[in-house]
């Protein structure tokens, strides 16, 4: 199953209590900014490696970097590129997944 990035970060604020403590008041927000700046996308990235993405378990996973990562849907073509290559996925025609964010058809950003 396919996660968003928040949750991801989100089950591993919940699982650490250590975290929870340290990160009191603010809580998640704070946590999730410092998971973020520390910790990267890398270790959620695993959890893609090998699989065959659906057009909208690519968006999951383009939100993480145009929407925490502030990069730009003119950059969806590298992204892609070089996480199917690193992470051995297989992902829609690109084509699609552009204008479906150019038209938008991006249904995983309410989850996230």
């Amino acid at each position: 199953m396919i996660t968003t990035y928040h949750n991801f970060v989100a089950n591993q604020f919940a699982r650490n209590e250590v975290a929870q403590y340290r990160f009191t008041p603010n809580g998640f927000s704070a946590f999730f900014a410092w998971y973020r700046n520390n910790e990267g996308y890398s270790e959620w990235l695993g959890t893609f490696r090998g699989k065959s993405l659906s057009l909208s378990q690519t968006h999951c996973l383009l939100d993480a970097y145009l929407i925490h990562g502030n990069r730009a849907v003119s950059e969806i073509p590298a992204i892609i590129s070089i996480l199917a290559r690193v992470l051995d996925l297989h992902v829609p025609d690109m084509g699609m997944v552009v204008s479906s964010y150019r038209n938008g058809l991006n249904h995983s950003r309410l989850a996230a």
